[in-house]
């Protein structure tokens, strides 16, 4: 067992949180393929599959654009 480091997990679970980056990680580790070759792979993933199941982009984040937000003016203080 080694020595944790909280940081490091944290960086490395948010690394691998959206789902393409997850599927570039099993590419690349599964098929021992390039950062390039994964990213090649996945376009053609996206481009087959995507339209058949109705899947939005996974790099559009979910909600309202910032200019149609209800916006608050707001004063910070800093000790």
């Amino acid at each position: 067992m080694g020595i944790r480091r909280p940081a490091r997990e944290t960086r490395q679970r948010l690394e691998h949180k959206t789902l393409d980056k997850r599927f570039l990680g099993i590419v690349r580790t599964g098929l021992g393929c390039s950062a390039f070759e994964a990213e090649a792979v996945l376009d053609a993933v996206r481009e087959m599959y995507g339209p058949h199941l109705g899947m939005a982009p996974a790099e559009k984040l979910p909600g309202k654009p910032v200019a149609q937000c209800q916006q608050r003016a707001i004063v910070v203080t800093a000790h």
